[in-house]
Order: C-alpha cells, then sequence, then structure tokens
C-alpha cells in the first residue's frame, strides 16, 4: 500500500469513529465501586445503608462528568503503545507500553511524559469537530531514540468526556534512513 492510500485510510478511519460516537453529551454517569469492582450506570449507586450486603464491602459512588460540548482541556493518562514497524516488520527493541500523562491547555498546547520510556511530549491540538482533535506533537528523549520524531493524529473523546482515543503516527520521510519506517503511539487516556 502507497505512503498516500495508507494515510488516506487512517484520516477516513478516523473521521468514521469519530461520526459513529453515539450522541448522548449532557448524559450523567455514576461510576460505583464496590470491593475495588468498578461499574459505569445512568442511576446512582445504591447506598451502603439501603444494600443488604453493605457489611461485605465499601462502596463509593463518583458522578463521571460529562458536557455538552467536550473538550480535551484537562490532565490525561493512560497505558499507551510505542511500536515502529520497518519494512512491515515489527521492531521489537520500539515496542513499549508505558503510562503515559499529558496535559491539554485551553490555548491548544499538548505536554506530557512517559517516565517508564523515557518520552517527553510537546505538541498543539486543535478540535477537528464534537469530539474528534487534531494533534501535532513532538516526542524526545525517548529510551529507544528512533521514536523521538514529529507525531501527527487525534484524540477522539469517548462519551462521558471523561476518556479519549489517542492515536498518533509518524512516516520516515522519503530518500532518508527512515523511508520505510512507521511509527505507532496509541492507547485510552482517561481524566
Amino acid at each position: 500500500m502507497s505512503r498516500n492510500a495508507y494515510a488516506a485510510a487512517v484520516v477516513i478511519s478516523i473521521v468514521a469513529g469519530a461520526i459513529a460516537v453515539p450522541s448522548t453529551a449532557g448524559t450523567t454517569v455514576y461510576k460505583c465501586v464496590k470491593d475495588g469492582q468498578i461499574t459505569l450506570t445512568d442511576k446512582s449507586c445504591p447506598s451502603e445503608k439501603g444494600n443488604a450486603d453493605s457489611s461485605t464491602g465499601q462502596s463509593t459512588t463518583t458522578v463521571v462528568p460529562s458536557s455538552k460540548d467536550p473538550s480535551p482541556v484537562g490532565k490525561w493518562s493512560g497505558q499507551i503503545q510505542y511500536q515502529e514497524t520497518s519494512n512491515g516488520q515489527t521492531v521489537q527493541a520500539a515496542h513499549s507500553v508505558a503510562l503515559l500523562t499529558a496535559e491539554f491547555t485551553a490555548d491548544g498546547k499538548v505536554m506530557g511524559s512517559s517516565p517508564e520510556n523515557g518520552c517527553q511530549l510537546l505538541g498543539v491540538w486543535s478540535a477537528g469537530g464534537q469530539t474528534l482533535n487534531w494533534i501535532d506533537l513532538t516526542f524526545s528523549d525517548c529510551k529507544y531514540s528512533d521514536l523521538n520524531r514529529r507525531y501527527h493524529g487525534s484524540l477522539i473523546l469517548a462519551r462521558p468526556d471523561s476518556s479519549g482515543n489517542l492515536q498518533v503516527q509518524a512516516i520516515g520521510p522519503p530518500f532518508s534512513k527512515d523511508t520505510a519506517k512507521v511509527f505507532d503511539v496509541k492507547g485510552t487516556l482517561r481524566r
């Protein structure tokens, strides 16, 4: 598959994913935790007093915020997969899954780090639709140095907008030693 065809397929899949997100904006979602088990529901969590089995464990309730106009602004974290393919083959030395913490600011800046693999990120974001946000960022200081480069992609917010699917990619430039290389960084971030 040519680079142009591959890039077009990536853009189409991102746009299709953004359109396919159900429109439940403004719905309150309750995050119930009982005995360490998490349940998301549209009804309030049972209280400890009303539970017959409340003596067996603790129960807590958190209201997960959702908004009519979702925004990525805030602090995010999650396990992210870093990967490189060269001539269609996965490069094992580049592969890692590490906790990423990132902050999206209201003025369009993104900054963060994955201390486990040493990666630092800095870039910009812009709104691309109700739940779609375009991202242009640069990774630096990664222990696997080939990951240190500029990436483009998206953060698609889920409903409620307390999680998002991060997906960025870099393709080796023509006429360079990285011509046949593709770098992917993707995973789910949560507030």
